[in-house]
């Protein structure tokens, strides 16, 4: 089941793309994991929406989400330690 919501509530996608930031930034800048955040952030910023019955305040970005953390860095897949090119580039 898809859940719709109201377009007063929708976060813009900017709002979403700040709040993804803030989510990867409090967690250690861990890569491959973008859209886990952004749908994360886009779920707390719905939740919130709905909750305060507003879309935006006056303030141009959300509050950052509380730190967590850090979890500790991975050893890089390959064994020069060189980081793959993406498949588009």
């Amino acid at each position: 089941m898809i859940k719709t919501i109201d377009t007063k509530l929708r976060p813009t996608h900017d709002e979403i793309a700040v709040f993804a930031y803030h989510l990867w930034e409090s967690e250690g800048r861990q890569d491959g994991r973008d859209a886990e955040y952004w749908f994360r952030a886009q779920e707390q910023l719905c939740a919130r929406n709905s909750q305060t019955g507003s879309a935006r305040s006056s303030a141009a970005a959300p509050a950052a989400p509380a730190q967590r953390e850090p979890e500790k860095k991975r050893k890089p897949a390959n064994s020069t330690g060189a980081r793959k090119q993406p498949a588009y580039a």
